[in-house]
């Protein structure tokens, strides 16, 4: 009876062994798994942040290129008025001095 008593405290004892053996290799286990998470969220988050500033830098690009075209349009206006002004501004003047020449003349033949 002493000798199955004592085999039997040495099998519960290594049953319990075995139990916290294996809850030890599960704690390990999760532990890699959360590690693992852990890396895993982090990758996707930097693999985010480097798509939205790629993202934002086409964004950049573009607005930059639509400003340039918009100022590229802008002047090209600016200046055909400019020379349509110019142009309006010489034919009055060159109708100013004729009838001035005109009324000078005029004056002359007059006396």
């Amino acid at each position: 009876m002493g000798g199955s008593f004592m085999e039997t405290i040495l099998l519960l004892r290594e049953e319990s062994e075995r139990k916290a053996g294996a809850r030890r290799a599960e704690d390990e286990q999760r532990r890699r798994d959360d590690v693992a998470a852990r890396e895993a969220r982090l990758l996707a988050d930097k693999a985010e942040a480097k798509e939205r500033r790629r993202q934002d830098e086409l964004d950049m690009e573009e607005r930059a290129r639509r400003d340039c075209e918009e100022a590229r349009v802008g002047t090209q206006e600016l200046m055909l008025m400019t020379r349509a002004f110019t142009k309006k501004s010489l034919v009055e003047l060159a109708m100013d001095c004729a009838g001035h020449a005109e009324r000078s003349e005029a004056l002359h033949f007059k006396f």
